[in-house]
């Protein structure tokens, strides 16, 4: 089995306990509205809100996004309140440990995810962090920009890397970048995520549990 020294990792549903957020988020600036989605429906809009609702109800996407803007702010402020995958930590650790070089790519604002840094010591694990403050929208995952920056400010190549995540995107910004991919799918992701289709884009690897991601870096 390959190895790689350079892991990228998505920060919701993968390293964070957050797959539940961003739809309560939502919801809760729907119910005030008056709107009320299925829970399946709420995990569906996460890929592009404004567009979905506009699609779905009779809200225009401009009054979309000032929902996903409002949705947004309770999410930054309840973000300090989101725990870590089991064992996620550690596993970093351990691969910084083995000197691998790490870094987090989301599409999060870095508001929306300083505090859970912080809160559990990670800021020194990442050589590289790229959030949505640092790309512009239509390079947002599955575009392979955002990888690409990691992968300079770590001066990295992309045979030697490897991208880590739980959605399609992750998959796809990978292939797309010419890296490798692992698909993290455990028992709540079951809940969220359609295994065939993510499966679909032809991850490298899946990973039932967050530590099985050793073995593969």
């Amino acid at each position: 089995m390959k190895h790689y020294d350079y892991v990228l990792l998505d920060w919701d549903g993968n390293i964070a306990h957050t797959l539940n957020i961003w739809p309560d988020a939502l919801d809760a600036v729907l119910q005030k509205r008056g709107y009320n989605l299925t829970h399946q429906q709420l995990i569906n809009s996460t890929r592009g809100f404004a567009a979905y609702v506009s699609e779905h109800t009779d809200l225009t996407y401009d009054e979309g996004a000032e929902l996903y803007a409002e949705a947004s702010d309770i999410v930054t402020e309840n973000s300090p309140n989101v725990e870590l995958f089991p064992g996620a930590r550690d596993v970093l650790v351990q691969l910084k440990e083995n000197g691998k070089h790490l870094a987090l790519v989301t599409t999060s604002e870095y508001r929306m995810i300083a505090p859970i840094l912080e809160k559990f010591d990670l800021l020194s694990l990442f050589e590289a962090i790229v959030t949505d403050d640092d790309i512009e929208r239509s390079e947002r995952k599955p575009h392979p920009k955002p990888l690409f920056i990691a992968l300079e400010r770590m001066g990295g190549a992309p045979d030697a890397a490897i991208m880590v995540g739980d959605r399609d995107k992750d998959i796809e910004a990978g292939h797309s970048a010419g890296m490798a991919s692992a698909l993290f799918y455990g028992s709540e992701h079951r809940l969220h995520y359609n295994f065939e289709k993510l499966m679909a884009y032809n991850p490298t690897y899946v990973m039932k549990e967050f530590s099985d991601l050793l073995t593969i870096a």
